[in-house]
């Protein structure tokens, strides 16, 4: 069945276009200086700099991946938002709200890559468009050219420092980790399974041995790489995990085939036949049911445990195949006799013949009676017999697993211990969080902490709730719309802040009343008629401060009178859209003015709240207003 976010998925690509929903990157500029960056002072002109060349430079690249003949000049389109962006466009208080903090020291730049339905190469060119991003922030940390007009000046080495993260930069980052991963078991963890495999195998030369795992593993890779490049590729997507999973499969089960078939290669005196006879069947039963385990998460929804499952999957088969065929093929060979020369074992055998011989020279009839005997009598007690080896340690345990009352006392002791610690699994907490599977020290994790710290944790990837009205035929836009949205998030905004009773809260949600609104509007229309050839920039705070007021004040109550600047509600859970702005309800008439003042003044509304809320309506409302989304983000910030 489709999961709920599949359907609103759907739903969103039907009323946005699809190129508005690729993941942003987030560049986090701090000041080192603990001067404020959104006033005039040296580090404001430092951080606008950085910003307007950023923009340049993303406007001037030469966007060109293994099918572009030459450089896209019109696709791709790449969306850049910053605070001096918002500032150009009298976004002022949206600006201080959403891209820099109260002091003015953090400041955020937002980039998105907005593709085009018929776009090619989408990763390549995320990719490209990471190495632009992150060849800037290079040059600016290090750049001492002021004349270059796409780069920053030297003054701010030293004085801001540029950091990065979100979705893209955390698949950079997993990539970089995965081969750091690989690097790290090369070096560690294959050299230890190696020299184990020379110790459990000492009939063989400690040193030539290796060569048959290292030529299995080497074979194996080789084998899924090209299964992998050509079956699997190009009808899935495969994760940045998946081939580290799989070399770490490839690596433990070459070295445990390996182990298996030669030590019965060399218990069954060099028998290839015998050794295939009784350890192939293990192998491959072992093989087949490590398989259907991984194959298991092939039938769940997540992309990412779907690829590891047939990564992991396509990784055993090939280990199968070529631990089952190369190594008997590779022992028949002259060169696999030489690999596994049999140590010469004739004086030691010579010794074990005499110590037998003298023991049955020594030995009389007596003994034998005796030892008779004593293994009838342990036999009667319950006893195991257990046969006298040179492994003291496996003989002496084998005889404490076995026995029948020491068994019990040990299934008891471990049941004890083990039963309470099993009981705090279903305790668990689980995420999905995709930053758990990064290191603490990516660069992007260690800057979406200080985002959380600074903006809330969930700054970066905020939810979503899409209203679509296409079912009930009457726009989002609607008074309508804003009362079902109003109710809606009233609830959800009770149900964060634990009120039982939110069922009672959306019966009861305070909508403002239309008629006292209406005056207002009409009171805002003749306002806005007066002043539609020309605006007074100079007074231009005055203006907005009489139109707010003559718009935005009720005179019924004092408890219901909107402002966008009052405190918000206290909810750990912010939502802002056309409706609510900082759990805050924007009534349906404040809309309509802000949607005629749009059209009044031009290039822009002067009252700068009605100008914000036109700015969010264009991003969250679609064309024909059936649908509109409000933005879910946690601002409970990091301790």
């Amino acid at each position: 069945p489709i999961g709920r976010s599949a359907l609103a998925e759907a739903a969103f690509d039907q009323n946005y276009a699809p190129n508005t929903d690729n993941d942003p990157i987030l560049l986090v500029l701090e000041s080192r200086s603990n001067s404020s960056m959104t006033h005039d002072s040296p580090m404001y002109d430092i951080a606008k700099e950085f910003c307007e060349g950023l923009e340049r430079t993303l406007h001037e690249n030469c966007w060109k991946v293994t099918n572009d003949l030459e450089c896209q000049s019109d696709n791709p389109k790449i969306a850049m938002t910053s605070f001096f962006s918002l500032e150009a466009q009298d976004l002022h208080l949206l600006a201080h709200e959403t891209m820099a903090t109260t002091d003015g020291n953090t400041m955020l730049v937002e980039i998105q890559y907005l593709f085009q339905p018929n776009a090619t190469h989408v990763h390549e060119r995320e990719s490209q468009l990471q190495d632009v991003i992150l060849k800037y922030i290079t040059t600016a940390s290090a750049t001492t050219n002021r004349h270059n007009s796409t780069e920053p000046s030297a003054a701010s080495q030293g004085m801001m420092k540029v950091s990065y993260t979100g979705i893209p930069f955390f698949s950079h980052d997993l990539k970089e980790a995965t081969k750091a991963d690989l690097r790290r078991m090369d070096m560690i963890a294959l050299p230890i399974a190696l020299i184990l495999l020379g110790i459990v195998l000492p009939k063989t030369h400690f040193c030539f041995v290796m060569i048959i795992p290292l030529v299995t593993m080497l074979s194996t890779v080789s084998f899924w790489s090209i299964l992998m490049n050509y079956l699997v590729a190009p009808y899935m997507q495969i994760t940045s995990t998946t081939p580290s999973l799989m070399m770490s499969l490839t690596l433990g089960m070459g070295i445990d085939y390996t182990l298996f078939l030669l030590s019965r290669y060399t218990e069954d005196d060099w028998n290839i036949q015998q050794m295939i006879y009784s350890g192939g069947s293990v192998v491959l039963w072992s093989g087949t049911t490590l398989l259907c385990s991984f194959l298991g998460l092939v039938l769940l929804p997540l992309q990412m445990l779907r690829s590891i499952g047939v990564g992991a999957a396509v990784a055993i088969i090939c280990s199968l195949i070529i631990n089952l065929t190369l190594v008997p093929v590779l022992l028949h060979t002259p060169l696999g006799r030489w690999i596994i020369v049999q140590k010469d074992n004739t004086n030691q055998e010579e010794e074990d013949d005499n110590s037998s011989l003298d023991n049955m020279m020594f030995r009389d009839d007596d003994d034998d009676e005796q030892i008779i005997a004593e293994q009838i009598m342990a036999q009667s007690e319950g006893e195991m017999i257990v046969p006298n080896n040179k492994s003291v340690f496996w003989t002496r345990l084998t005889k404490h697993l076995l026995h029948p009352y020491k068994s019990v006392i040990i299934i008891l002791v471990i049941s004890n211990v083990l039963v309470p610690i099993a009981q705090n699994v279903t305790r668990l907490k689980t995420s999905i969080s995709f930053d758990l599977a990064l290191p603490a020290s990516s660069p992007s994790v260690q800057t979406l902490e200080r985002l959380g710290e600074t903006f809330g944790t969930g700054r970066l990837a905020p939810y979503r709730i899409l209203f679509d009205s296409h079912a009930a035929n009457f726009t989002m836009t609607s008074a309508k719309g804003f009362e079902i949205m109003h109710k809606v998030l009233n609830q959800l905004i009770a149900i964060d802040d634990g009120d039982d009773d939110s069922d009672l809260l959306m019966d009861t949600a305070v909508i403002p009343e239309v008629d006292v609104w209406t005056n207002a509007w009409m009171e805002t229309i003749s306002s806005f008629s007066q002043s539609e050839k020309e605006i007074d920039r100079t007074n231009h705070t005055e203006q907005e401060q009489r139109h707010q007021e003559l718009l935005l004040t009720r005179n019924s109550s004092k408890k219901n009178k909107f402002n966008f600047k009052q405190k918000p509600h206290s909810s750990t859970t912010q939502y802002n859209g056309i409706a609510m702005v900082k759990n805050v309800q924007i009534p349906h008439e404040v809309y309509a003015a802000a949607k005629l003042c749009a059209l009044v003044e031009k290039p822009y509304c002067a009252i700068e709240t009605l100008h914000t809320l036109q700015y969010v309506d264009q991003a969250a409302t679609s064309h024909d207003h059936y649908a509109t989304y409000v933005v879910a983000s946690f601002v409970e910030k990091n301790a």
